[in-house]
Parts: C-alpha cells; sequence; structure tokens
C-alpha cells in the first residue's frame, strides 16, 4: 500500500512486516494507467527522479 498526503510525502506501509519508508516529494512527473498497472513516477528532495 502506498499513500501521498497532502504534505507532500510519499510514504510505501509494509503491514506485513510493521514497517513503512517515506520519501518528500518536490513533484510528480508522470501518472500513467496501463491495463496491468498504475506506474506514478515523482522528483523526490533527495534522491531526484
Amino acid at each position: 500500500m502506498s499513500d501521498l498526503r497532502d504534505d507532500q510525502w510519499f510514504t510505501e506501509v509494509f503491514d506485513s512486516h510493521g514497517s513503512a519508508f517515506s520519501l518528500k516529494v518536490t513533484e510528480k512527473l508522470l501518472d500513467v494507467q496501463s491495463p496491468y498497472q498504475h506506474l506514478e513516477v515523482y522528483a523526490t528532495e533527495t534522491y531526484g527522479n
């Protein structure tokens, strides 16, 4: 499960492991829905695109 919160943090939650990973997002670069998946690409403050 993932989430982009209003404060521009992208968070990937791993419930089965009791952990989460977050990145500070500066911009959404791509948002595409194919027949098989939903792809989002973000620019991040620390790691770039």
